[in-house]
């Protein structure tokens, strides 16, 4: 792991996990939500570096992961509903 990334990790991980486990409830998302978090800064660690305010970059980072992943679970829950046929009583 890049020492960049690791210092981020090291200084921000519980932080930015109390800030997208408030924000998800379920706590195996929030992880995963977490870890997007962390690939995300491991591919643009050359950027964030370059930033003035690291912490301010994260949390941006981390609050569009959140709304990406109510944006998902919600077209997943659409596309659920759109696949569920009601049932029709006949009417005598």
């Amino acid at each position: 792991m890049n020492s960049e990334a690791n210092a981020i990790w090291n200084n921000f991980d519980k932080e930015l996990h109390q800030f997208i486990c408030n924000k998800v409830n379920h706590n195996d998302e929030c992880h995963d939500i977490l870890q997007n978090v962390y690939l995300k800064v491991l591919n643009n660690i050359g950027r964030i570096q370059k930033v003035n305010n690291v912490p301010s970059y994260l949390f941006r980072i981390a609050h569009n992961e959140v709304i990406d992943h109510y944006r998902n679970s919600s077209k997943y829950e659409q596309v659920e509903l759109l696949e569920i046929e009601p049932e029709h009583e006949e009417i005598k």
